[in-house]
């Protein structure tokens, strides 16, 4: 027995480097299922707030922005 893959979400909730803030939803559907293998479609929604890095001394605060 293995996952079931004919439906159903997956919560998109932190990440990492860029999409550091990221949350959202997967949707998962069932295309096709064969005898060797099943096809599903991933449809992706999310969002994420850019983070910015910085440099800090006791006179100025440098950022840089990372893509």
């Amino acid at each position: 027995m293995g996952m079931d893959v004919t439906g159903g979400e997956w919560a998109i909730v932190g990440g990492t480097g860029v999409s550091s803030c990221a949350q959202g939803v997967i949707h998962k559907k069932l295309l096709e299922k064969r005898c060797d293998r099943n096809i599903v479609e991933l449809d992706i929604h999310f969002f994420y707030t850019l983070m910015q890095t910085g440099n800090c001394n006791m006179n100025q605060i440098e950022f840089s922005q990372t893509t």
